[in-house]
């Protein structure tokens, strides 16, 4: 481990106004801030003192953490808010970085499971392959071109696969469809390579959610996705807590039911099972299913759920869903010599049946129970209100060096709020400008005559609004929304109406 003295002396030497980069790069902007958060930084890894760090937008903030967490010969974890902003620092910043720094080091950038391909399950997938039409054709033509060059599987090397493409929902890696090694394809494993190069690596990048994917799996299942480190830096720390909620909460959706329909007959179908019984329940709990779902409204996108509301016709769909869900449990634990796949699956649907009992009983005052309608699926959530003890107990009571930065983390100028919302106790503190012009170099404009979000007419008049917006800018715009709902209903509206071209999230 490095030294602090020498650590700040390699930040100057990178960072500073005749240092590395700017003797590399003509027009390098020397920023203060930049230096003082990156050696606020190397402080909190070197003495394991916790970290909050508010850098306004500009300031560098992605520089300043790496450094130091490469150069201070500790293994660390970066979770970053997303998946782009981690491609960003894998593809952009680490590079860069391998060229200023004057020691080896190996990264390695980790997603979800879901984001790579299953060799079980793609060889499954060829040999009983049903293809519709001649899209889903050559879709799977180039996937399986791209099966015998890729090295960790990445759906993200496939710049033409779609956000949610079907086809990759059928071959991809996720943890309820994984046997571990009893797997016939273990040896030739994707996760299994990418754990070995984590293993390896001196940083680890990851995105927040499969940070706390992995914390909850050590916690619940004593089972692990990343390897030991050392310390963790959370870029965009501002999102930790909705995050922790997600991961720490429970679901339930008729998608997750039907999904463990289709996988189970699948499996009794390549297991050439023929049990009458099962299939039966099965398409009982199908109908179960629809009936029980069907009775919360659709087209809403979040709604509290309370005691209050469980209507006589509702109750009696839980119940006649939940024993049809204890029956295809039974049903599976009672067949003999059966598959792995078939072990996952009864696995699954006790999972099932106890999340649906925990949140339909909404007994525990401890959770907040709510319905999320979206296009095609119903999801009922059960989410803690206060995560602050959970991570203090699984994180921050055990990792010491733990960095948190964003633009936005304090309440007028005081971190009090996210520290009692984290659990997060005695941290270094630092709050750091934006070297921008925000007066001169930025302008906000707020059409205060736009109805209602919720009224009917609202998404018809801010397509107006956006299409008259984006003709003054020519173009040049980042639209952001709440809901795939409204972005696909928006674009949808300014399709032909303008002359530039329009890229929509999900595409591609």
């Amino acid at each position: 481990m490095m030294a602090l003295h020498d650590l700040e002396q390699m930040i100057e030497s990178i960072l500073d106004q005749d240092g590395t980069l700017a003797r590399m790069f003509s027009h390098y902007e020397f920023r203060p801030e930049q230096i003082r958060m990156s050696k606020a930084v190397a402080a909190s890894l070197l003495n394991e003192t916790p970290l909050l760090v508010e850098a306004g937008t500009g300031t560098g903030k992605t520089m300043a953490y790496l450094i130091p967490a490469i150069c201070s010969g500790l293994k660390i974890v970066v979770s970053t808010g997303t998946k782009n902003l981690q491609e960003q620092i894998y593809l952009k910043d680490i590079p860069l970085l391998s060229r200023l720094i004057p020691r080896k080091f190996l990264v390695c950038n980790v997603k979800g499971r879901g984001n790579y391909l299953c060799q079980r399950r793609w060889k499954e997938f060829v040999r009983h392959a049903r293809l519709s039409s001649p899209r889903d054709l050559g879709i799977f033509k180039r996937i399986q071109g791209w099966t015998f060059k890729t090295k960790f599987g990445d759906r993200g090397e496939l710049d033409f696969l779609a956000d949610h493409e079907p086809l990759w929902e059928e071959v991809n890696s996720k943890r309820d469809f994984c046997l571990g090694q009893k797997c016939e394809s273990y040896r030739d494993c994707f996760i299994s390579r990418l754990r070995q190069a984590a293993n390896e690596a001196d940083l680890v990048i990851v995105n927040h959610h499969l940070f706390f994917s992995d914390l909850l799996l050590k916690d619940v299942a004593h089972s692990v996705v990343l390897p030991r480190y050392q310390g963790v830096i959370f870029d965009e720390g501002h999102q930790l807590e909705d995050i922790a909620t997600e991961y720490f909460g429970l679901s339930v959706s008729n998608f997750q039911i039907q999904e463990l329909i289709q996988d189970i007959r699948r499996e009794l179908d390549q297991s050439k099972i023929r049990d009458t019984v099962l299939m039966d329940a099965l398409n009982l709990l199908g109908q179960r299913s629809g009936a029980f779902f069907m009775q919360f409204p659709h087209g809403l996108e979040k709604k509290r759920l309370k005691p209050d509301m469980v209507s006589t016709l509702l109750a009696e769909r839980y119940r006649a869903l939940a024993d049809t869900i204890e029956l295809v449990s039974s049903l599976l634990t009672g067949l003999k010599s059966k598959s792995e796949v078939l072990h996952a699956c009864e696995r699954r649907s006790r999972e099932l049946q106890e999340n649906l009992h925990f949140i339909m009983d909404m007994a525990d005052p401890e959770y907040v129970y709510w319905v999320e309608s979206r296009t095609k699926a119903v999801y009922l959530h059960a989410s803690p209100i206060d995560v602050s003890s959970d991570l203090k107990r699984l994180l921050f009571g055990k990792i010491k060096r733990t960095v948190l930065t964003s633009a936005t983390l304090s309440v007028d100028g005081s971190f009090d709020y996210i520290k009692s919302r984290l659990g997060l106790e005695s941290p270094n503190e630092l709050v750091l400008q934006s070297h921008f012009d925000y007066s001169t170099q930025a302008m906000i404009y707020i059409p205060t005559h736009l109805p209602d979000p919720q009224n009917e007419e609202f998404i018809t008049r801010a397509a107006e609004e956006i299409e008259r917006i984006v003709t003054i800018s020519r173009g040049r715009a980042f639209i952001l929304f709440t809901s795939h709902k409204n972005l696909d209903q928006i674009h949808r509206l300014l399709q032909g109406k303008l002359p530039y071209q329009i890229l929509r999230q999900g595409e591609r």
